[in-house]
């Protein structure tokens, strides 16, 4: 997530979410901490308050949030699903946090889930294409890479499942 590399999107780097104690279904309950939370996680940044978090969890389906006065805010396409070991979205938020329509105005972020081991497992997270967004791409990136971007993100999901665990 942090490094930066020439095709101007926001690199991958290894993330170890696993944990000593999780046992034979520490892969499993780490996909499902990190694929529940993702809404929850990332719909915090828009400017609607949110119910719960929906997700329609299919290749083709979006992911959404349906906001607490009924609206629903479709902010990904599911691109890959292919529990436990991988997720590719679409990122349907533009640059100035708004709602992207145009599928070519979109970038792409995907969650690799590596078993390393009965009770750890590996998150690698790539968000790719940011060039995609058009003007002001850089901010999108320097936002996503940034303490209050993936980082963050990253940081809350190791804590979730730590606490499920």
């Amino acid at each position: 997530v942090l490094g930066r590399d020439a095709g101007a999107g926001v690199g991958h780097r290894d993330f170890d979410l696993g944990r000593a104690g999780l046992g034979a279904n520490g892969h499993a309950a780490v996909w499902r901490g990190v694929v529940a939370g993702i809404g929850q996680q990332v719909a915090q940044h828009l400017a609607k308050p949110l119910g719960i978090g929906i997700h329609l969890r299919q290749v083709g389906g979006h992911v959404y949030d349906r906001g607490v006065d009924g609206s629903e805010c479709h902010w990904a396409r599911v691109l890959a699903f292919e529990p436990p070991n991988r997720v590719l979205l679409s990122w349907n938020i533009s640059p100035r946090w708004q709602i992207e329509t145009d599928p070519d105005k979109t970038s792409e972020w995907e969650v690799r889930f590596i078993a390393e081991t009965p009770g750890r497992t590996r998150l690698e997270l790539e968000h790719r294409h940011l060039e995609r967004h058009g003007q002001g791409w850089e901010g999108a990136r320097d936002g996503v890479e940034g303490d209050q971007g993936w980082p963050l993100y990253l940081k809350r999901f190791a804590e979730r499942i730590a606490r499920e665990a």
